[in-house]
């Protein structure tokens, strides 16, 4: 009888461990991948292709953005609007349309984007995608946040060269006058990396704000990045001063023009690193808007030998203050991408006036607070714990009085 007692409590303490350790492992089991799927009349809750959402807002909303989050494209989807989701995050979004295994391009997704702006409040990634422009251009604005053109991603618009702001898929590394979080005085850095894509404009720091932005513009350009301009310092704002740029070219990567600046800029420095892909051409400021860009240090590029054998190296080179050849690889591996970008427009670079692309209405929509999940992992691991501890304690009691006869 005492040995039957003794079970059943072992038992029962089992069964209590269970019911507590029940809610962290339903925990467990509920958390769902940190994705949301959307394309153009969807009305779902975006939890899968099938149950699709319909706009950047709720996929948004949705996300737990204090962690790595993904918006799939798995349909033709229309940014018709400006985006801007005011709420900063920790972790980072990735666009995309390959997920788990399906690339939904096969099924006819696409991001479409009419002549908006895109404003970040962290990292945003876009990868793997076929954007296609229905306007003149797209503005992506980093507000100093991350912003990578990952790799597999094709841009098509016919009203965009590249060759100025209001025409091209251009990316700020910085602030838009006007919009977000704008702001004339920052210490923080930029970072943009641009694997794949044309039509491509980068602006390493901000545009049409006078301010002091002392931080250094990161810039990577590889894979297969056709660029058609990269601009080093900040567009349509006279008597910036800036801190560093260090821009990497690299793989078979193609830029069609570097600019240093559009007015008169002060920096403390600005490096290129070419370590292979090609440049066509370097000009410190457009004859159309002629400007002086003065910087602290000697503006300096740092080559490899391989690019010394290039055409026009000699070219790129002499508009250097000081040239040195580089004692490593300091880049990302690329594939070559063939286009060759319209830089005719070149001239007319940030000529373009505001008003030219003021962005449609912003989406309305009421954001809901993103809450905090709790670590299901963790909980999940503890109930275990608590079960195994349990069959081994009621197994061990059995055991013993059995053994002992008492």
């Amino acid at each position: 009888m005492k040995k039957n007692r003794i079970t059943i409590m072992g038992l029962v303490f089992m069964a209590a461990l269970f019911v507590m350790a029940k809610p962290a492992m339903n925990v467990w089991a509920d958390e769902a991948p940190n994705v949301v799927f959307i394309k153009d009349g969807g009305t779902g809750d975006g939890s899968s292709a099938d149950q699709a959402a319909s706009t950047l807002i709720t996929a948004y909303s949705v996300l737990d953005t204090s962690k790595d989050a993904t918006i799939v494209i798995c349909g033709p989807f229309t940014q018709s609007q400006a985006f801007d989701y005011p709420i900063p995050y920790d972790g980072s979004v990735t666009l995309t349309s390959v997920y788990d295994g399906v690339d939904y391009r096969e099924q006819g997704a696409v991001l479409q984007f009419e002549a908006v702006r895109y404003i970040c409040y962290g990292d945003t990634r876009f990868e793997n995608l076929d954007i296609v422009g229905l306007g003149a251009y797209v503005l992506v604005v980093g507000q100093h946040y991350p912003v990578t053109i990952g790799e597999g991603v094709n841009i098509t618009a016919e009203a965009m060269t590249g060759g100025s702001v209001a025409k091209s898929f251009t990316i700020l590394g910085g602030y838009q006058n006007g919009a977000g979080e704008a702001t004339d005085a920052n210490d923080a850095d930029t970072n943009i990396t641009v694997l794949s894509g044309s039509k491509i404009y980068i602006v390493a720091f901000s545009r049409q704000i006078v301010g002091a932005y002392t931080g250094t513009a990161h810039i990577t350009i590889g894979g297969n990045a056709d660029v058609a301009t990269l601009h080093l310092s900040e567009a349509n704002a006279e008597g910036v001063i800036l801190g560093n740029t260090e821009a990497l070219i690299t793989g078979d990567a193609h830029v069609g023009t570097i600019y240093g600046t559009t007015q008169d800029t002060e920096m403390n420095s600005v490096k290129v690193i070419w370590e292979s892909g090609t440049i066509d051409s370097m000009k410190w400021c457009p004859e159309s808007a002629p400007g002086t860009l003065t910087t602290a240090e000697d503006k300096l590029l740092l080559v490899s030998d391989k690019v010394k054998e290039q055409e026009n190296y000699d070219e790129i080179a002499s508009a250097f203050e000081r040239v040195e050849t580089a004692s490593g690889s300091a880049g990302t591996e690329a594939a070559a991408n063939e286009e060759t970008p319209d830089d005719q427009g070149a001239q007319e670079t940030e000529a373009a006036s505001d008003a030219s692309e003021a962005p449609a209405e912003k989406e309305a929509a009421s954001i809901p607070a993103t809450g905090d999940r709790r670590d299901a992992m963790s909980n999940g691991v503890m109930a275990a714990v608590f079960c195994i501890l349990a069959v081994t304690a009621a197994a061990g009691l059995t055991f013993d009085r059995k053994r002992n006869k008492i």
